[in-house]
């Protein structure tokens, strides 16, 4: 004669059991769902570039700051540059300061400094960046 394999049935589950399951499985999906969200998240927050706001110093220009840090964009492409240009020109130099001085007076001795509300109003025009990295006077 020949032989058959054997069948065995899954024995029935509980309810319980069931209902465990079924919450399992809704942790699980509720589990990706925030994982996803969160990914997507950081991705949003890892593509915003930084900014950062470059001021040149006295007798200078952002355009001119901007020729000499070329080499810093270029090592650092995560990061948004933004150059301002002091408000003070400097007669026929074609440079700029960010402050006068009485003649004969250095920035680390002075107790006033002239206009300087206009430096900060250039200042406060860019107020969206998140670091500022200055040479000399700016």
């Amino acid at each position: 004669p020949r032989s058959r394999a054997a069948t065995t049935a899954a024995p029935p589950r509980s309810r319980a059991a069931t209902s465990l399951d079924r919450s399992m499985r809704a942790l699980c999906a509720s589990r990706a769902r925030l994982s996803l969200a969160l990914s997507v998240a950081r991705c949003a927050s890892m593509a915003a570039k930084r900014r950062v706001l470059v001021l040149h110093g006295k007798g200078g220009s952002g355009p001119s700051m901007k020729l000499r840090f070329q080499a810093i964009e270029n090592a650092l492409p995560e990061y948004d540059f933004a150059y301002a240009t002091a408000p003070r020109a400097m007669g026929d130099s074609g440079g700029y300061e960010w402050w006068s001085l009485a003649p004969g007076e250095r920035s680390f001795t002075a107790t006033e400094y002239g206009d300087v509300e206009r430096a900060l109003d250039v200042l406060n025009a860019h107020r969206d960046v998140d670091a500022v990295w200055g040479h000399s006077q700016g």
